[in-house]
Formats: C-alpha cells, structure tokens, sequence
C-alpha cells in the first residue's frame, strides 16, 4: 500500500525550502503552481498550496472508494 501525506501551505517556495533544507526532502514533481511533490521520507508528501485560514473543502478532502 502506498501512503501520501498532504500539507496545506501558504507559501510554496517556502515550504519547499523549509522541507527540502530543513528535513532532507527532496523536490518531486511540480504538478502545478500550487501543488509540488517531496520524496525522501517513507511516504511521499504533497504540498498543496491554500490561502491561509481557508476551510477544509471537499475538494481537498478525499476517500478511497
């Protein structure tokens, strides 16, 4: 089974260099401007760029069938 992470960030850039210099992740995939992949970890990490404050929204939100 593999396992993925999801963080909501503010600030992209920011959060990558906080994860990749700070932890010792490695940048991934840039799958679009608000969504970046790390590896390095024992399960892959998604960064999901959010404006701060805002609510969890379904769309964000997500249930294996």
């Amino acid at each position: 089974m593999d396992v993925r992470i999801c963080i909501d960030v503010s600030d992209m850039d920011r959060a990558i260099a906080f994860y990749t210099q700070g932890l010792g992740l490695r940048l991934g995939r840039r799958l679009r401007s608000d969504w970046t992949e790390l590896l390095g970890g024992p399960c892959a990490i998604d960064l999901l760029c959010e404006a701060p404050g805002s609510a969890a929204a379904t769309t964000r939100s997500w249930t294996p069938a």
